[in-house]
Order: structure tokens, then sequence, then C-alpha cells
């Protein structure tokens, strides 16, 4: 079971998205509740096919804010088979565009309806600096920590979710 990928990244038209959507999460640190679950998704001894397995679980978890579970798992399963039937580099774009066109304007959305201006200020000053940080980067690789901070990410964002989302709870 692989559990790192690769991702290209330019020089390409993508290059920016990479920096809309690895940036987002940085809204996290408006809330304390970050702390505890960042420290224990990233130093809990875990082998690294069970990290890609918590990974992607997150991911259909996530992703089911933006569309509901069956939408979340519909768009796996084609992100999936245009993996099989493209390649890895088409399933790559196809995940670039839903993140950057449906779930970080939405991510912002809700940063805004909970009234997470702190957050989202956070968010977008971040992806400046990501978008001149990784300037002339060929890739990057969605490594066994990268996986581990995006189910770090999705539990606060969770944990928030049931509060009304207010900064510092």
């Amino acid at each position: 079971m692989r559990t790192s990928f690769p991702l290209a990244l330019g020089p390409h038209p993508l290059h920016p998205a990479f920096a809309v959507v690895a940036a987002h999460g940085i809204s996290d640190l408006d809330s304390w509740r970050w702390v505890p679950r960042y420290a224990l998704c990233t130093l809990l001894p875990l082998p690294p096919a069970a990290v890609t397995v918590l990974f992607n679980l997150a991911s259909v978890i996530h992703f089911a804010n933006d569309l509901r579970v069956d939408g979340s798992i519909a768009l796996h399963s084609l992100i999936g088979f245009f993996g099989v039937a493209c390649g890895a580099r088409c399933a790559e774009r196809l995940m670039m565009i839903y993140l950057c066109c449906v779930h970080v304007p939405m991510h912002y959305a809700r940063l805004l309806a909970h009234r997470r201006y702190v957050g989202a200020a956070m968010a977008v000053g971040f992806t400046l600096v990501m978008t001149l940080a990784t300037r002339g980067w060929r890739g990057v690789c969605l490594s066994q920590t990268a996986q581990r901070v995006v189910v770090a990410h999705v539990w606060v964002e969770h944990s928030l979710a049931g509060t009304g989302g207010t900064a510092f709870q």
C-alpha cells in the first residue's frame, strides 16, 4: 500500500492552487482546540498504512461538509476511477480543481458564517505567503506528516462545527 504521494506543482497553472489548498487549514489556529488535536495526530505512533487510511477517511468525512456523505463518497470514487483510468496526475488535478473551486470557498464561507474572521484572515495571509514561498517548486509530497496534519485539521473543524465555530473555545 502506498503511503505517500508525490504531487507535481510546476511550472504549471496548478502551482497557485497548491498554495490556496495548503494554506486554508491555518484557520485552525484561531481556536485553542488545535493544540491537543494536532499534537495527538502528529505524535501518535501509528504505522504508515494506518495514517493513510485515517487520511482517506478524514477526507471523506471532511468533504461531507461540502457535499453531504453521499456526494463525498461519490467524489472520492470518481477521483479514484480517474486515477486508475487516466493516471495519478489526472486524479491530482481533478482533486485540486474540486478543492479550489468548491472546498476552499465553502471553508471560507463557513469561517465567515461562524464569525471566525481571524481564522479567515490568517488563511488569506498564509495563502499569499505560500504562493510566494513555493514559487519555483517542482513538486511536493503528500507525506505521512502532511496526511497527519490533514487528519488534525478535519478533527479541529468538526470539533468547532458543533459549537458555532467561534474562536478560542
